[in-house]
């Protein structure tokens, strides 16, 4: 010891300050490698608590650079005696901690500015690393990948790190444990010094995990001197993350908890929930079975939006606009054409630029659900609905409905892959013959659908008056709910131009309600039912068996077989020692259609599934292969791919990528 206090503090004191300062340290090291173990961590606080009174106590009779000197004369000592014994500070030869900075002190302030006084200690410990960091052993089954970062970051230095993404619900995770460098002892510069710490926090985090301006975030910053009064930040958009908002909640923190960044490392939680944005042109990486330009391009009922700016949805407002309103005028259809043309894109610009300017709406940015907000309030005479799928049944946002005191139009978008595109049609958009707005709901049959909210009768959107008096059809035999819902009943209702009097017929003796279209060719008889194997109308008591297939090669087409067979490198480790991944880098598929089933021919090209051999190279291959698949083909409703001992190696890596980057849902039929 090069000193011991004169007045009451004796060495023995003082090395059992120091033993039980560095046994701390080296079991928070262990503990920040395997963070589960709730008992370790409680007893670490106990014994966090007991050595931060004996240090405040020792550093009334030594300065800084004493300590420092003690401890390092003392852990070097320690060192070298315990590597005679073959050990390494408490430490296996299996765990191998990274560097790490341990820090410890007192603050004398209850403010931000200088809540960092010169710490008695910033010393760093190396540790011998013979073997496989035990951080890179223990993956628990809910974290996705995890990591020690070691990256240069100016004041501070990040121990461990947990990420987790969840792609199906657009929401990340990320907890990382870190430890902040030695602040300048100089307190004019201590303050300057926490707002960079903090900055360099808040864009490390922003950054890793691409956070958009438009997403919802939440901070959660927690010290081992309290855990229970963490540093919280509420859920905000992510450009309204400051070092003002963290400073402020900082202040109400440091009032009760003064050692709150002192003491041993942090925890930070940051979490983001990604919100819809439309940019500009499509994204091609991001694809369905179609891709969402060519869904958009051979859709009736789309207009393609093609554009590289920001205002993909003040365009795709505009041209609905132009829709809903072309009837009005030969003006109106005049400007719909205009702005609707592919290659008239400019004034289509120049609108949505007006638009914007005068509601007062910036995208350069692009555009969140905020601003599909500011727009529905800024035209008050239309209802903006917004699709989030090619179904119909998901909406992401849907303005006040139509009254009868105030009549809105309705402006129908579509928002896929970061873009907007208007909608003209929904039963096209949606491939139905109808579509039910307050279900949400496409079918192909006008008794295919029951809407609760509608009548039953009519077929009518909205309700009608059950305390109406009843008038009967004598046409369809059906009764009606008061004299507006019989007169309706008359109005045309299906694609062909037919009203539901012409297509829904009740039977008067057994009462069954039928489709007049379905019974055009075989007449209704009462006790009659549907055979679903023969596809035939029997009577009761009809037995039917299984139906042999027809042997027809003509009624067999619209589908295509492609066989395939991909090989893959090992050159990637793995998360354990000695195993290395399996990357796809090379795809082989044959493509044969009904007509081209029997050609022996395995180089030349078939007039209706193209080329007979495709070769897809390097590691996108089997989503460059995905993408050929989805490729829209004349004549062609089905594909059925087929590889050899696919199940087992083959059929892994396509379904990844279906799920994970694709995004499909595939059914998968267990064998057994």
């Amino acid at each position: 010891m090069s000193q011991t206090p004169e007045n009451g503090l004796g060495e023995a004191e003082v090395d059992r300050i120091l033993e039980e300062f560095l046994r701390t340290t080296e079991e928070s090291i262990r503990i920040l490698q395997n963070w589960s173990h709730t008992e370790e961590i409680d007893l670490l606080e106990q014994r966090l608590a007991g050595v931060h009174s004996d240090w405040e106590e020792l550093h009334q009779f030594l300065d800084e650079t004493q300590i420092e000197e003690i401890i390092e004369n003392y852990a070097n000592n320690r060192l070298r005696s315990q590597n005679a014994d073959g050990s390494t500070l408490a430490l296996t030869s299996e765990e191998s901690p990274p560097d790490v900075h341990c820090e410890t002190g007192d603050a004398t302030s209850m403010t931000p500015a200088n809540a960092f006084p010169g710490s008695p200690v910033n010393e760093q410990h190396e540790f011998p690393s013979p073997g496989p960091s035990g951080l890179q052993q223990g993956l628990g089954r809910n974290q996705s990948r995890q990591s020690i970062n070691k990256g240069d970051h100016r004041n501070f230095k990040i121990v461990k790190e947990n990420s987790v993404d969840y792609k199906n619900l657009k929401a990340a995770q990320k907890d990382t444990y870190l430890v902040l460098n030695k602040p300048p002892n100089d307190p004019a510069h201590q303050k300057q010094w926490i707002i960079d710490t903090f900055n360099e926090i808040l864009l490390y985090f922003l950054n890793s995990t691409e956070t958009n301006p438009g997403d919802r975030v939440q901070l959660d910053i927690t010290s081992q001197s309290n855990p229970e009064q963490p540093l919280f930040i509420t859920p905000r958009r992510g450009d309204q993350l400051s070092v003002e908002t963290i400073f402020s909640r900082l202040e109400k923190v440091l009032n009760s908890n003064k050692k709150f960044l002192l003491a041993g490392p942090l925890k930070v939680k940051f979490s983001v929930v990604r919100f819809p944005v439309g940019f500009g042109n499509f994204n091609k990486s991001i694809r369905w079975t179609w891709s969402f330009d060519d869904y958009c391009r051979k859709t009736k009922g789309i207009i393609s939006i093609s554009n590289k700016d920001t205002l993909c949805l003040a365009r795709a407002i505009v041209v609905a606009i132009g829709f809903v309103n072309r009837e009005n005028s030969p003006e109106s259809h005049k400007l719909f054409k205009k702005i609707s043309r592919k290659d008239r894109a400019d004034h289509q610009r120049t609108k949505a630029i007006e638009l914007c300017r005068t509601l007062g709406i910036n995208l350069d940015n692009g555009a969140t659900l905020e601003h599909v907000h500011a727009f529905q309030d800024g035209l008050p005479d239309y209802t903006i609905t917004v699709f989030g799928d090619r179904s119909g049944r998901k909406v992401i946002f849907e303005g006040p409905p139509s009254t009868d005191n105030h009549p809105r139009k309705h402006i129908d978008l579509l928002f896929e892959n970061e873009h907007y595109v208007p909608i003209t049609s929904l039963t096209s958009a949606f491939q139905s013959s109808y579509y039910c707005r307050k279900c949400r709901l496409p079918y192909s049959s006008p008794l295919g659908h029951y809407c609760p909210q509608g009548c039953s009768a009519c077929k009518s959107v909205e309700s009608c008056d059950k305390n109406q008096r009843r008038i009967f059809c004598n046409y369809c035999n059906r009764t009606f709910l008061g004299q507006q819902c019989f007169y309706r009943h008359f109005e045309p209702y299906t694609i062909d131009g037919k009203s539901i009097c012409d297509s829904i017929i009740k039977c008067k003796q057994c009462c069954k309600v039928y489709l007049a279209k379905k019974r055009e060719k075989n007449k209704h008889f009462c006790e009659e039912m549907r055979c679903l194997v023969c596809n035939k109308y029997v009577q009761r008591g009809h037995r039917c068996f299984i139906q042999p297939i027809k042997n027809n090669s003509e009624e067999r087409t619209g589908f295509m077989f492609v066989f395939f067979d991909l090989e893959a490198t090992q050159s990637k480790p793995g998360d354990k020692p000695g195993e290395f991944l399996h990357e796809p880098n090379l795809l082989v598929a044959r493509t044969y259609c009904v007509r081209c089933l029997g050609d022996v021919d395995l180089i030349g090209s078939c007039a209706e599934c193209g080329e007979r051999e495709r070769v897809f190279r390097g590691f996108t291959c089997v989503e460059d292969f995905l993408t050929f698949l989805q490729r829209p083909r004349k004549g062609i409703k089905q594909i059925v791919c087929l590889s050899h001992y696919g199940s087992g190696y083959d059929n892994v890596f396509i379904l990844k990528k279906m799920i994970s980057e694709k995004h499909w849902n595939p059914k998968i039929i267990s064998n057994g």
